[in-house]
């Protein structure tokens, strides 16, 4: 019942997405045509304006080798979409049952904000899968896939780092802090918390 739900609101959501008559943005126009122009082209400096976020530029790079970016921006949708419903289950099964997780599909999918903050193909498409993919390493006690979620996300919408940010120094520190004397001794995972923290705060400098 659950899987049929899911289904019929993504074919009712992306049903005619792929169609080349479809309403068309700039947005969608990102990778393989604007950088054909030189670098001293207004196009060529608009496209580095939305192609800011490092990682968003190399994602894009790669759908646009298969596809053309209004399709590839689609394709993005999709993906994250999908990616975000499958670490809220297993968010939800973790910390609870797999109720728990099936109920967090159910909300996610039937949520219109779960369509319309990822619709586009922009860079905030990828907010919903990294705040999934966090709650999914804080649930499972990954400490270092939720330091590389930080890194990602500076390289990809590091607005997202305002929420996830201290929740992650927050969660590393009572780790440390509550390990045997011994553990406490070690700055392993402080060490590593600095470095992921400086390397995300870095990317997302660079896109000033």
């Amino acid at each position: 019942l659950v899987v049929k739900h899911v289904w019929d609101i993504a074919v009712f959501r992306w049903d005619g997405a792929f169609d080349p008559w479809r309403a068309e943005t700039d947005q969608k126009q990102i990778v393989q045509q604007f950088y054909s122009f030189p670098k001293t082209e207004l196009l060529e400096r608009y496209a580095a304006v939305y192609n800011g976020p490092p990682g968003y530029a190399a994602v894009m790079s790669v759908l646009s080798a298969f596809w053309e970016p209004k399709d590839a921006s689609v394709v993005l949708n999709i993906g994250v979409w999908v990616g975000a419903l499958v670490l809220l289950f297993l968010a939800g099964k973790r910390t609870g049952s797999v109720w728990v997780g099936l109920a967090a599909v159910v909300l996610w999918a039937h949520s219109v904000d779960s369509w319309r903050i990822i619709a586009g193909g922009h860079p905030r498409t990828f907010a919903p899968f990294f705040i999934a993919l966090f709650l999914y390493a804080w649930s499972a006690g990954r400490r270092r896939l939720l330091l590389l979620t930080l890194v990602l996300e500076g390289a990809t919408y590091p607005s997202v780092l305002i929420a996830c940010g201290p929740i992650a120094a927050a969660a590393v520190g009572w780790d440390w802090w509550r390990g045997e004397p011994s553990v406490r001794r070690q700055l392993r995972p402080v060490v590593e918390f600095a470095v992921a923290a400086s390397l995300a705060l870095a990317f997302a400098k660079a896109q000033d």
